[in-house]
């Protein structure tokens, strides 16, 4: 399951902007993965600016992604960085110069969702299939927004 942190200056973004850029890593991931829209999870965590550095000093111009994702190939990955970095730039108005970001290739075996191991890429179906009812039945709350 993908997770995405997304750090930022605190009072950079408004609460409508954070939904917008949840929405489009989570759109820009599936696009471009074909993963359920499901698997993609995004924490913002805002940073006081006393406590960003670039270069040893105090940096709070850019905006940074950390990705932990299944294994993919190189070529699959920049492709995947571009995508996410052009849609958040879009929903925010943030210079896409300054927004960075970092994938971090997880074995599917390393990874547990819903309790269960991850599948690797392709396998989705049948992993959901087995899943408990009560899991399902979260999930799918989730997809239609009720939760």
């Amino acid at each position: 399951m993908p997770t995405y942190h997304v750090y930022i200056n605190q009072g950079k973004l408004s609460a409508q902007q954070k939904k917008n850029v949840a929405a489009a890593i989570t759109e820009g991931h599936v696009a471009l993965t074909g993963a359920p829209k499901y698997y993609v999870q995004v924490i913002i965590d805002e940073i006081p600016d006393e406590n960003r550095f670039v270069c040893g000093i105090p940096f709070s111009e850019h905006m940074w992604i950390r990705g932990d994702v299944r294994c993919r190939t190189p070529e699959a990955n920049k492709a995947l960085m571009m995508e996410l970095i052009e849609r958040v730039s879009k929903v925010c108005d943030f210079d896409s110069s300054f927004i960075w970001c970092d994938l971090c290739s997880i074995e599917p075996t390393n990874i547990v969702k819903f309790g269960t191991v991850f599948p690797p890429a392709g396998e989705e179906k049948a992993w959901f299939g087995a899943l408990p009812d009560e899991v399902k039945e979260t999930i799918q709350n989730l997809l239609d927004g009720s939760i």
